[in-house]
């Protein structure tokens, strides 16, 4: 499925072969799209997976358990995380060439 994406999202078929063929051989160059704040992304992401059971209902209690305005603190910190990490703009109709 993943493979079939390239041949979406790629201007023509030589392309789509470059993109594939750099799965292969592209591996002595690092892309700039790979920052720290990314790693820690992932590796967060990672982690969450791994969360054990009945923690969500732990913290759900001690964050009704505070004050009014810690409480917006916190959402505050979380909404700011999510602009932050998030994609810049609006991505494109993934079928606007097709």
């Amino acid at each position: 499925m993943c493979l079939g994406w390239v041949f979406f999202n790629a201007s023509s078929f030589s392309n789509a072969a470059a993109i594939l063929g750099r799965l292969f051989t592209g591996w002595g160059t690092a892309s700039p799209l790979i920052t720290p704040l990314l790693v820690l992304t992932i590796i967060g992401v990672i982690e969450v997976q791994f969360v054990p059971a009945g923690a969500l209902e732990r913290v759900q209690r001690v964050f009704s358990e505070q004050r009014a305005g810690v409480q917006a603190a916190l959402l505050g910190v979380v909404l700011l995380a999510i602009t932050t990490l998030g994609p810049a703009g609006v991505a494109p109709f993934i079928y606007y060439r097709f």
